[in-house]
């Protein structure tokens, strides 16, 4: 657990930095090695995060990540 923790701080930084650089979310990227997919936690997670450093998330979650997803991915 402890590993994970030290995975979990990083990517909090890098947040952080994004989101006052203005850039694109690409921790959006991250997914979950076997299902290859965000689980609703993180999803909910990096949403509530985002709003709380100052990015416009916008009312959906889901349209948020899509947003997101495709701003990582054009870069």
């Amino acid at each position: 657990r402890y590993s994970v923790k030290i995975v979990m701080e990083a990517l909090d930084a890098l947040n952080r930095y994004i989101v006052a650089e203005g850039l694109p979310l690409h921790t959006i990227l991250v997914v979950n090695s076997a299902t290859r997919t965000l689980r609703a936690k993180a999803i909910e997670s990096l949403y509530f995060r985002c709003r709380e450093l100052g990015r416009e998330v916008g009312p959906d979650v889901d349209a948020f990540v899509e947003r997101e997803r495709a701003r990582a991915l054009a870069n």
